[in-house]
């Protein structure tokens, strides 16, 4: 397409996203028939129009932060119609297409639709929105997510025995470190054996499939987060360990470590752990006396040869001894502690909180990146991002030319060109370490929101009897 195409092009999608929201809003003041929203309707079909001189469809692509025309990304829009992405948003919409042929009654029919004038095109109704065009007689535009809810669902479910066998150990794990929580509470010991056995559980899934244990360690749990977050560190230190060529023996003396390396937690008061806002001085004096308390705890009930004392004090302690507690300079960390360090940050900055909703794989593995040498050892950055993949699987992604895609298989060997699907070609898998094609970056095409939830489980612990 020529340069000044592509502007008319570009020109004319601004001016149907535009539209779309005008003819939306006027289409809640007035009736249809209305020459303020007929008007209107005419001129969205006119741009529409335009665009479909030069190709056969006109796809727009919607993420919460971007929005594409195929493969022009259309910056006035993204800056401009905020209105624009939320409607597609709440209406579960990452595609808008219209299609050569589109009629004023199709494109009325959209405007009815998205401004809930629709007998069926409530908020609460079930059908989505290609099932109310249809159900309406719409032919030539089309409406989707990035895929379909049952779609996802069997993209993420767990069904073969290996996978119902490896979320039955991190089910198991989460109990357990729940159990540890709650008896540490009550004045109770940590049942060290169980601790022992969960580990060597995950460490023998984890080694007979790590792909399934990738995937584990994706699950969130806002609710849960506490618990959740130290199974996740577990199942990530063991991907970092084994792909290090651990041995079976070592993996799970650093799964025992992982397992119990947040237990200092317990020492800091909830509503700190769930503050929004900077510390005070004396708030992070108290936050910095939970590795301490940690390692205090474990050597008072394990005993100091166990490698999970060193880890529960070292886990803050930054790569170049910057963090806390403080260490000597002639000290190096132990293996598992930058090990543990690595996981705990990579897991905490992609998981929802209380205050903040979690960062997309790509962004914390940025992060992670531009402190290497200062808080992470930087040949285990390298290392970790071969295990856990700067793409995870399942992970959505927009691609440099526009479409979006799902990550099928990390590539080990070239962590940011994995091998994705594409929903909107027929599911095709494409291989980007053999094309141009590339990712822009990772895209909620599924958060709905947080829920205004407080409680944070450490307190939970301090109020609720054991179970």
């Amino acid at each position: 397409m020529a340069i000044l195409d592509r502007e008319r092009v570009a020109r004319a999608a601004d001016q149907v996203i535009s539209l779309i929201e005008v003819a939306r809003k006027r289409a809640r003041m007035y009736p249809l028939h209305h020459p303020s929203v007929h008007d209107i309707v005419l001129k969205l079909l006119h741009a529409v129009e335009e665009i479909l001189e030069f190709r056969s469809v006109a796809s727009f692509n919607i993420t919460q932060e971007e929005i594409f025309l195929d493969e022009i990304p259309l910056t006035k829009s993204t800056l401009t119609h905020a209105d624009f992405v939320k409607t597609c948003t709440s209406n579960a919409m990452n595609t808008l297409t219209f299609r050569t042929g589109v009629t004023e009654g199709e494109i009325t029919k959209l405007v009815q639709l998205l401004s809930d004038r629709a007998g069926n095109g409530d908020a609460t109704s079930p059908l989505s929105m290609q099932e109310k065009l249809t159900e309406s007689g719409v032919e030539n535009i089309e409406a989707g997510t990035l895929v379909s809810s049952s779609e996802l669902s069997l993209l993420r479910g767990f069904r073969s025995p290996e996978e119902e066998e490896a979320k039955r150990c991190r089910d198991q794990a989460l109990e357990l470190v729940w159990e540890t929580y709650q008896n540490l509470f009550s004045g109770r010991v940590i049942d060290y054996e169980s601790v022992e056995l969960t580990a060597q559980s995950l460490v023998r899934g984890l080694l007979a499939d790590r792909n399934v244990y990738r995937r584990l360690a994706d699950i969130k749990d806002y609710h849960n987060y506490t618990f959740n977050h130290v199974v996740n560190v577990a199942i990530l230190s063991l991907l970092l360990g084994a792909d290090l060529g651990l041995t079976a023996e070592q993996l799970n003396d650093l799964g025992v470590a992982a397992l119990l390396h947040d237990v200092g937690k317990l020492s800091v008061p909830g509503e700190l752990l769930r503050k929004p806002g900077d510390l005070s001085d004396e708030e992070w004096h108290i936050m910095r006396q939970h590795p301490v308390e940690g390692a205090r705890i474990l050597l008072q009930q394990c005993g100091y040869r166990n490698i999970g004392v060193t880890v529960a004090f070292e886990h803050h302690a930054h790569y170049d001894l910057s963090g806390y507690p403080a260490i000597a300079p002639a000290r190096k960390l132990h293996l598992f502690s930058r090990i543990v360090s690595l996981s705990d940050v990579y897991d905490a900055l992609t998981s929802d909180r209380s205050y903040r909703a979690g960062m997309m794989p790509d962004q914390a593995a940025l992060i992670i990146l531009s402190a290497r040498g200062k808080d992470f050892d930087p040949a285990l950055v390298k290392h970790f991002m071969r295990s856990v993949g700067v793409y995870p699987r399942d992970c959505a992604v927009l691609l440099t030319n526009g479409e979006l895609a799902i990550v099928e298989e990390p590539n080990p060997d070239d962590p940011l060109r994995p091998k994705v699907c594409l929903p909107h070609s027929g599911n095709k898998i494409l291989d980007l370490r053999e094309t141009q094609v590339g990712i822009r970056k990772c895209v909620d095409t599924g958060r709905t929101g947080m829920s205004p939830e407080q409680n944070d489980p450490v307190q939970t612990a301090r109020t609720q009897p054991p179970l």
